[in-house]
């Protein structure tokens, strides 16, 4: 069972992944960026299946292009200066604080930093938990679900506090693997949600047949 559920979070990466190139001409900017962020995610989790060697390089390599990316999309979905310089800050905190600590440390293809992995999904909740602050206080809460950002940020909210304890025990639980791999499942299933609401229809009809 637990080989079953492991397969099927690494594979299920490809199913947001042909959903957002499939509805590329709906996506808005920050569905293209997350887009990329599965791009690279699905090459991170497969690619080592076949090709083992370097596998700790590719997975820091992800925390890096992960950090990037959620930063960027939670900073173009904020209209508060506060929040901005705040997301900012936390950015550039912590590549500071990571090329730091590589540089003290082993080669980055030579161990993978799960401990970064813990510090990423702990900013990512607590700009997570802004981004609906924000959208709270604005009362621009009635039509949320139609926002791909909305799922994309509920996903991280229920994903995140899992990895953070699959990272910071390390262990080799059982349980705690199989709930990872069931938590990684979901987060690909609700991006994949995020990546579909701007999608009707009436929009396909428009874009791809042309009136006479």
């Amino acid at each position: 069972m637990g080989d079953l559920l492991n397969t099927l979070s690494v594979y299920t990466v490809l199913i947001p992944l042909v959903t957002g190139l499939a509805l590329w001409k709906f996506q808005e900017g920050n569905a293209r960026i997350m887009l990329a962020l599965i791009a690279f995610a699905s090459f991170t989790s497969i690619y080592p299946e076949f090709y083992p060697i370097n596998k700790p390089l590719i997975y820091n390599l992800y925390i890096i292009m992960d950090v990037l990316c959620w930063s960027l999309m939670l900073y173009r979905s904020s209209s508060i200066n506060l929040v901005r310089y705040i997301i900012l800050s936390l950015l550039m905190s912590f590549m500071a604080f990571y090329i730091w600590y590589v540089s003290g440390h082993e080669n980055i293809n030579h161990r993978f930093y799960h401990d970064f992995v813990c510090l990423d999904n702990v900013l990512q909740v607590m700009c997570v938990l802004l981004f609906f602050y924000e959208k709270y206080e604005s009362e621009k809460i009635l039509n949320l679900e139609k926002e791909p950002m909305f799922w994309f940020c509920l996903a991280i909210l229920l994903y995140a506090p899992c990895t953070y304890l699959r990272f910071a025990l390390y262990s080799s639980n059982t349980y705690l693997n199989a709930f990872h791999s069931i938590m990684n499942v979901l987060l690909y299933m609700m991006i994949t949600v995020g990546f579909t609401v701007k999608f009707s229809i009436t929009k396909s009809m428009k874009q791809w047949i042309k009136p006479y």
